[in-house]
């Protein structure tokens, strides 16, 4: 075994610790706000991906119902945890119409009013704050009218 050998054997046991920790970060996340939504979802799995750039995070439906996430692994170990779990509520929200039958509902006025039920934004910001508090909460918590 050559010392390149050795080297390149070390750099894949790191990126693939590396990567079995941002796996377990993002299933953390799902974990998370799986509670929001009044089903379970059929997440398959996970992951992160070195070579999408164009985006932060896409949901995936396959053929057969196989449905996952997918997130940039740039944006994924540059943003602040807030903006990175507020991507993933946002590909949840995809990978719940989906489930529904909704294959094809992007960013409509019905997967922009689901986001925000569960507390998502299309700014990637927390959005319970004061303003929240005071003027959208209060109907959230009269729904029964």
């Amino acid at each position: 075994m050559s010392l390149d050998d050795l080297f390149a054997d070390q750099e894949s046991e790191a990126k693939r610790k590396y990567k079995d920790e941002d796996k377990e970060k993002l299933e953390s996340i799902v974990e998370e706000y799986q509670r929001r939504f009044p089903e379970e979802l059929d997440i398959d799995f996970i992951e992160t991906s070195a070579r999408m750039k164009s985006m932060h995070g896409k949901a995936y439906y396959e053929p057969g119902g196989k449905m996952y996430i997918r997130i940039s692994e740039d944006f994924m170990h540059s943003v602040p945890i807030n903006r990175l779990k507020m991507v993933v509520l946002h590909e949840m929200v995809h990978i719940y119409l989906y489930q529904k039958g909704y294959k094809d509902e992007n960013h409509s006025k019905y997967f922009r009013w689901i986001l925000g039920r569960v507390g998502g934004s299309f700014t990637y910001e927390n959005i319970p704050n004061k303003k929240w508090n005071d003027c959208i909460k209060p109907f959230i918590q009269n729904d029964g009218l």
